[in-house]
């Protein structure tokens, strides 16, 4: 027999909870995590991080049509 599955709020709840938790880490705290989970953990940046810009998707009075807006922070 299998365990339960969580719900769907039960689930999104848990993942927002995990992202808020990684959001407040110090990158030396996730590494040091990610160590003690999987210590031959092998990567390859793809591209450098990119800083500073930022695209919303936007509406008119909420219900007009969509648009782009994108900028330097």
């Amino acid at each position: 027999m299998s365990a339960p599955q969580p719900s769907a709020p039960q689930a999104l709840a848990s993942r927002r909870a995990a992202m808020a938790l990684l959001a407040q880490a110090r990158a030396s705290e996730i590494a040091q995590g990610l160590k003690a989970v999987a210590p031959s953990l092998h990567y390859v940046e793809l591209r450098p991080v990119a800083t500073g810009l930022v695209m919303l998707r936007g509406r008119i009075g909420g219900d007009g049509a969509p648009f782009n807006l994108g900028g330097r922070r």
